[in-house]
């Protein structure tokens, strides 16, 4: 399929989107939903956390640790996840290099440990 094609589109987006100087996390997230009463696909679905689909490799989280693939981010320096869109989300991760930001993260998914991670935002390492 074309998926491949259409994570590589967003994801060079998403790179190109970052104001001048400014670097983020080193992590690619997806929403994780709670079904509410409505049974169709896109109604009735409230966003609770963001799913680490994968870390990069010598990125901030890579090197900070603590934070693995299947962990849900709850919250960026105290903001809930779940209360704002990706767009303002994106203000809350990105900064400048060597700032810090706070992650509330759940370990290993919705029934893991609740964990606050400070990360030191850096261009990925090679």
């Amino acid at each position: 399929g074309g998926s491949g094609r259409t994570s590589r589109a967003t994801a060079n987006a998403a790179r190109a989107a970052f104001p001048a100087g400014k670097v983020g996390l080193g992590m690619l997230v997806e929403p994780q939903f709670r079904d509410q009463a409505s049974e169709s696909e896109g109604e009735g679905k409230e966003q609770l956390a963001l799913r680490v689909k994968r870390l990069v490799p010598g990125g901030a989280a890579d090197l900070a640790g603590g934070i693995a693939m299947g962990d849900l981010l709850l919250a960026v320096d105290g903001a809930p996840v779940s209360a704002m869109p990706l767009s303002e989300l994106a203000g809350h991760i990105l900064g400048d290099p060597g700032s810090v930001v706070e992650l509330t993260v759940q370990q290993g998914g919705a029934k893991g440990p609740i964990i606050k991670h400070r990360v030191v935002r850096s261009a990925p390492q090679a």
